[in-house]
């Protein structure tokens, strides 16, 4: 075993010599800066079960001498820049496990020979493979893993898909596949994770998609699929997201206290459709997950930790960002440009651990209600562009987690209640609400005077003037806001060479302890 990785090298090449080692088992040479191209030789080492080599700054293409290495179980070059087509050959790797290559620049379409190994995972996920998917990847007996979102793959995905491979998560998002969703994906029952937002896939969702009993991830956003709302999703024990976003589902959401609920959702987002009539208040007090977040282990949901995994998509401020991981704590509600009608109903407000609640461009009437003052972990909450009346509920002022309030265009009156978080929302919180008075608009109640900004008093215990109320609120803010950076570095993939380091880091120690534990 000869094992370098994770070592600050000056950049430097793969020395030719490596060759020469043809006892050797195991090569690992990721992350050590290193440059050019993969050299030949490495086709000489016979005995090798394990070659990695991701993480660097590898250029040019795959030597097919790699396809000569006979013993080797995984194959792992991700994250370089490598070029050109997936040699030929692989057929002649007979153990070969675990591909994986993605996050580079390779072209050309996924070779057929590829579905003739024992491949239990292929990753080949953000290059430019281009054509359609091998309809004899439907037969691969032992595929689990198959991850090839972000390419150029066209045409329609294999229909018998999943009816002899015991899928557990395909991720196909990203791409330009057409036709139907296949109805086999389930045919083995180990579906635990199905992404395939940013697509063109029509028609209905299958309601085979039943039997998945361990499936926790639904992502099908952003596609062409014209349906209901598929009740049935309910039988699902494990779900924990739901994304149907930006498709043409229609018609309403009717659910019975009598049939099973979404009890362990956590995300839902079935924004941008045609759905229409009440919000479904049946549904809401179903949603067990997100009632209660004290019990829930601080750990990322599946799929949206250290796998590589297209990011879910979040609206927040009006604006979509992309979460790559997501924590077992946060929970949302988007619901936005449908066409529901009606009143909110109460019971929303016991949704205890909701961090996002979007409700916006609906027909929903009424007044917003007093029990949202329970959402205490609230970040967001956007009701804007709604028939909405009556005054601002003095309840939200003591959501002290509420960044972002988005009240605009609807019919409110009153006073805008004063203190905490409320004194900082702009003004485009509460626009085109004519009847709203007090800070921050312009317009004072029960007078034309321009509102002053709210003044606070308190005891100072201090010679020096200070509040120490303040002080100790701005070291808890100070600490609260330190926790909050690492969790927003690893959601927002910001700084990228850090996350990277620790995602891959993550990725690595589990796939060592799955091999060798």
């Amino acid at each position: 075993m000869l094992n370098i990785s994770y070592n600050p090298f000056s950049p430097g090449r793969i020395p030719p010599e490596l060759g020469n080692l043809t006892n050797l088992e195991i090569l690992w040479l990721t992350k050590s800066n290193l440059v050019g191209e993969i050299p030949d030789s490495l086709g000489r080492l016979k005995k090798l079960t394990d070659l990695d080599l991701a993480n660097n700054n590898l250029v040019g293409k795959i030597p097919s001498s790699l396809t000569e290495l006979v013993s080797v179980v995984q194959i792992e070059l991700y994250n370089n820049s490598l070029t050109g087509k997936l040699p030929r050959g692989f057929s002649n790797l007979t153990k070969l496990r675990l591909l994986d290559a993605s996050m580079n620049q390779l072209t050309g379409m996924i070779p057929d020979e590829l579905t003739q190994l024992p491949l239990e995972s292929l990753e080949l996920y953000q290059n430019n493979f281009e054509g359609t998917l091998p309809p004899s990847i439907a037969d691969s007996p032992a595929l689990n893993d198959l991850q090839i979102f972000e390419n150029r793959l066209t045409g329609e995905l294999p229909q018998n898909l999943g009816k002899n491979s015991p899928l557990r998560s395909l991720d196909v998002s990203s791409n330009h596949f057409t036709g139907p969703i296949p109805s086999s994906l389930c045919e083995k029952g180990n579906l635990e994770a199905l992404l395939m937002t940013n697509n063109s896939f029509s028609g209905q969702i299958p309601s085979t998609l039943a039997d998945c009993q361990y499936l926790e991830v639904l992502n099908l956003g952003n596609n062409k699929i014209n349906d209901t709302f598929p009740i049935w999703l309910g039988t699902l024990p494990q779900l924990k997201v739901l994304v149907l976003r930006r498709n043409y589902f229609h018609g309403q959401i009717i659910h019975s206290e009598n049939e099973p609920g979404l009890s362990t959702l956590r995300i839902l987002d079935i924004s941008h459709n045609k759905f229409s009539g009440f919000l479904p208040s049946t549904y809401f007090k179903s949603f067990k997950g997100m009632m209660n977040s004290s019990g829930i282990p601080l750990q990322y949901i599946k799929y949206y930790d250290f796998h590589g995994t297209d990011p879910l998509l979040v609206t927040l401020k009006g604006v979509d960002i992309n979460f790559h991981m997501i924590l077992s704590m946060f929970s949302t509600i988007d619901m936005s440009s449908n066409k529901f009608e009606g009143k909110i109903p109460e019971i929303v407000g016991n949704l205890f651990s909701l961090r996002v609640l979007n409700f916006s461009h609906n027909k929903l009437t009424g007044h917003i209600p007093s029990s949202f003052g329970n959402l205490e972990a609230l970040e967001s909450l956007d009701l804007s562009s709604n028939r909405l009346v009556g005054e601002i509920p003095t309840q939200l002022a003591g959501l002290n987690f509420l960044e972002v309030l988005n009240l605009s265009h609807n019919q409110l009156v009153g006073l805008i209640p004063e203190g905490n978080q409320f004194n900082t929302f702009p003004n485009d919180s509460y626009g085109g609400n004519l009847g709203l008075c007090g800070f921050p608009l312009s317009k004072r109640c029960g007078s034309d005077e321009p509102s002053a900004p709210p003044v606070f008093h308190g005891e100072t215990n201090s010679a020096f003037g200070l509040d120490w109320k303040l002080v100790m609120m701005g070291y808890g803010c100070g600490l609260v806001c330190g926790f909050s950076a690492g969790y927003i570095m690893l959601t927002l993939q910001k700084p990228k060479w850090l996350v990277k380091r620790v995602q891959r880091f993550g990725n690595k120690v589990l796939r060592r302890l799955r091999r060798y534990g």
